[in-house]
């Protein structure tokens, strides 16, 4: 008789100690201008929240060239983020990706991001 083994999920594990670094939630609207639009930044909500760096920031000349994940915040569920927010956190702005309730159980949001940064040539001259 064969040996059957249980394949378990590989699950993050996120709990309460876990999230310890003060962060803020920023709302973003892009309103337009005559000579363009502005992005005006506004505080929705401070928490602390739980991170998790994934890859580094593929640049060239100082410019962030593609927009990849770069951060994981892990924050309790109850905050309403959606994908128009921008997250601050070590004097650094970060864009939400995407927004995932753990597991379907209510407890935490998973806030997949990408550091905002410039995206023009000679931006780092600047």
């Amino acid at each position: 008789m064969p040996i059957v083994k249980q394949i378990y999920p590989n699950y993050t594990k996120v709990c309460i100690g876990a999230l310890k670094y003060p962060i803020r939630i920023i709302d973003s609207e892009i309103e337009p201008t005559a000579r363009g639009f502005t992005i005006n930044l506004d505080d929705y909500i401070s928490t602390y929240a739980a991170i998790e760096t994934t890859t580094g920031v593929q640049g060239f000349d100082g410019v962030n060239v593609v927009s990849v994940t770069t951060h994981v915040f892990y924050i309790r569920y109850g905050v309403t983020v959606e994908p128009r927010y921008n997250i601050y956190y070590n004097n650094k702005y970060y864009i939400v990706l995407s927004v995932e309730n753990m597991n379907e159980q209510r407890l935490f949001l998973k806030l997949t991001t990408t550091e905002r940064g410039m995206t023009e040539k000679k931006a780092s001259w600047r």
